[in-house]
C-alpha cells in the first residue's frame, strides 16, 4: 500500500491466489477502501484527517 504525501491518493496492491497482483487506486476524500487480509475498512478522510496540503499556485 502506497499513501501519497502530496494528494489524497492511495495505491493498494493485493496479491491474488495465483501469485499475480491487483492494483486498486483510491483518490478523493470521500472514498473508502478495504484491506481484506485484516478485515479492515478505512476512509481516506480518516487517513488524511490531520493533513494539510499546500495550496497549488498558478506560478510554475
Amino acid at each position: 500500500m502506497l499513501v501519497s504525501q502530496v494528494a489524497q491518493l492511495i495505491e493498494h496492491f493485493e496479491r491474488q491466489a495465483d501469485g499475480s497482483w491487483t492494483l486498486r487506486i483510491y483518490q478523493g476524500i470521500d472514498k473508502s477502501f478495504e484491506i481484506e487480509s485484516i478485515n479492515c475498512t478505512l476512509k481516506l478522510a480518516d487517513v488524511y484527517a490531520r493533513i494539510v496540503f499546500p495550496e497549488e499556485s498558478d506560478e510554475g
